[in-house]
């Protein structure tokens, strides 16, 4: 599913400049065209769709106008008109002025076809999920995308991050998403409140373990104990005293990090 294809949900591996290369990926869509080249475009097809999962930012219009324009070729390619008519249209939503150029593509090339087709209207369709940070469709913030054109989708966290950057056809293509998986602060945030508490739980069981041994050496002072017992005993509250010393800083550093240091 052309969904799948271009939906974007994970930041690894990424570039420094993750929309920069998009732009290269995008223009050799055109490269490829020109030398009819079908490994250059199949290359280009994979690069575009590595690239949009490291976007991490909404893409500035002129990124928006070049990737519309690659996925309208890439369709028309794969003999897809629907999805490059679909492309196209969000083109011409962007800027009625722009089209397919013609020193590529002379008056009987069959894209003009297509391109003709492509003829936005204003007809949307409200989004069935809710973003906690709010929804970009091509840069502008809403909560419906187009019905009859293609659109680039981010999903914003609370905090303004860009947890998803999707293309998609048709609205049917996007998925249901899993914002607290997606969204990088509230993983932050879950593992700083299990290490917290991991560090709570080692301090109270080293507290447990001292007072344990405190008792042990109040049998042996208050001579309770039996002669013999008493050195296999001073040894078990020596251990005890070290392991609920270990614990004790172990559970208080892990405390420190979980709940007052951000990461």
């Amino acid at each position: 599913m052309w969904g799948f294809l271009w939906a974007s949900t994970a930041f690894a591996n990424c570039p420094e400049q993750p929309e920069e290369q998009l732009l290269v990926e995008a223009r050799q869509v055109m490269q490829a065209f020109d030398a009819s080249d079908a490994d250059l475009l199949e290359a280009a097809r994979d690069g575009l769709r590595k690239g949009l999962p490291c976007v991490d930012r909404p893409m500035a219009p002129a990124t928006l106008r070049v990737l519309h324009r690659a996925m309208a070729l890439i369709a028309y390619a794969d003999r897809d008109r629907d999805a490059s008519t679909r492309a196209w249209a969000a083109l011409r939503a962007l800027d009625p002025t722009l089209q397919p150029d013609s020193r590529r593509f002379g008056p009987g090339h069959g894209i003009w076809t297509v391109y003709e087709a492509a003829t936005p209207d204003s007809s949307t369709v409200p989004l069935t999920q809710r973003s906690r940070g709010g929804w970009l469709v091509d840069g502008e913030r809403t909560d419906e995308v187009p019905l009859s054109r293609a659109f680039v989708l981010h999903a914003q966290s609370r905090k303004g991050l860009l947890v998803h950057t999707g293309y998609y056809f048709r609205p049917e293509d996007v998925p249901t998403l899993d914002f607290d998986t997606l969204d990088p602060r509230r993983r932050s945030t879950a593992r700083r409140v299990v290490t917290g508490l991991a560090g709570v739980g080692l301090l109270a069981v080293g507290a447990a373990t001292m007072v344990s041994a405190a008792r042990l050496e109040a049998d042996l002072k208050d001579g309770t104990l039996p002669a013999a017992e008493r050195p296999l005993a001073r040894g078990q509250a020596n251990r005890r005293y070290a392991a609920g010393s270990v614990l004790g800083g172990v559970g208080f550093g892990l405390a420190v990090v979980g709940f007052s240091i951000r990461w």
